[in-house]
């Protein structure tokens, strides 16, 4: 879609973003996902499959290595 090749391409965004494609996707699924667990009562494992994550304890695993607890930590924390 973009006209360049999948590598020119990673690195354009990289050097636009500070991000590679793939870590900014992840960072936007964290933040939705930290959003949601702070301003709603969904399940974790609903918020999870809004997120993108089809696995909970993928998501779990993602959120702990992104903001150092679990999503039920984290919400008990910011509520």
């Amino acid at each position: 879609m973009t006209g360049i090749g999948e590598r020119s391409f990673i690195r354009v965004f990289e050097k636009a973003t500070g991000y590679t494609p793939h870590a900014y996707v992840m960072d936007a699924r964290i933040n939705a996902a930290r959003s949601m667990l702070s301003n709603s009562s969904k399940p974790v494992k609903q918020i999870a499959l809004n997120c993108g994550y089809y696995k909970l304890s993928v998501f779990c695993g993602a959120l702990k290595s992104q903001v150092g607890m679990s999503p039920m930590e984290y919400r008990r924390r910011t509520l």
